[in-house]
């Protein structure tokens, strides 16, 4: 029971974190406060507390307690920069549409990632995504999430257009790590014609099996982007479009 308490209490205190209702800088009730409010012990505050310690959410100070942690940054992501403004550090504007609301379906065949058979019991939530640099697109993305409850994930839940803050906010599921490879491939008529070159046209194809918070839970994407215009380059940033 004190454990499912430590698990309410972390659960809340990030949700209320993310969603803005304790900001940057504001202390949060002391741990007396705390275990009156969820009616529990000191011991289980403090559990729920180094938890958000942990994970970059608040820091202590001695004799005053618990505040909330400046913005935290987040994972490298990939940013594109037109080859004739490289010297000047100019970045173009990128947005995002999806071609079609997610939708549910089995595991690719020969998947590029080794499943467990935890995962291959379960369908996945597909995502198809197409990013552009003004209005140039430039790269094509599947996401590929286990079915583990999400299967009401859609364009309209999207948290301002996020995948990512999605899955933090809404689901408590946040990105750890990320292991990716690329290489060189031929466009075929789906890339091509959503990406608006020829069929056959080279491009960097890039495979991503992204680790989380949630013991045992991944989720995979691809990238298929055409760069003869644009560099791309991986940034440490906190504005996130994923």
């Amino acid at each position: 029971m004190e454990k499912l308490q430590y698990r309410i209490m972390y659960q809340d205190l990030k949700q209320k974190i993310l969603l803005g209702v304790f900001k940057t800088g504001d202390l949060l009730p002391s741990e007396n406060e705390l275990a009156a409010l969820f009616k529990t012990t000191r011991v289980t505050v403090r559990q729920a507390l180094d938890e958000l310690v942990k994970e970059g959410y608040i820091f202590k100070e001695k004799g005053k307690g618990s505040f909330v942690q400046s913005e935290r940054g987040f994972l490298g992501l990939l940013a594109f920069k037109d080859f004739k403004e490289l010297g000047q550090k100019k970045m173009h504007g990128i947005t995002t549409k999806l071609v079609k609301k997610p939708w549910i379906m089995p595991w690719p065949e020969d998947f590029f990632y080794p499943l467990t058979p935890t995962e291959l019991k379960m369908n996945c939530v597909c995502i198809k995504r197409i990013r552009y640099v003004d209005e140039d697109p430039v790269m094509l993305e599947y996401y590929f999430i286990p079915n583990l409850k999400l299967d009401k994930l859609c364009v309209d839940d999207f948290i301002d257009g996020s995948l990512l803050k999605t899955l933090r906010i809404k689901h408590l599921i946040e990105i750890t790590n990320v292991e990716q490879f690329m290489k060189g491939i031929s466009a075929n008529e789906i890339v091509a014609e959503n990406l608006n070159i020829e069929v056959n046209q080279p491009i960097i194809k890039i495979f991503r099996r992204h680790t989380t918070n949630k013991k045992n839970f991944f989720f995979f994407s691809t990238l298929e982007t055409y760069t003869e215009k644009y560099a791309i380059s991986h940034l440490f940033t906190k504005d996130v479009s994923y």
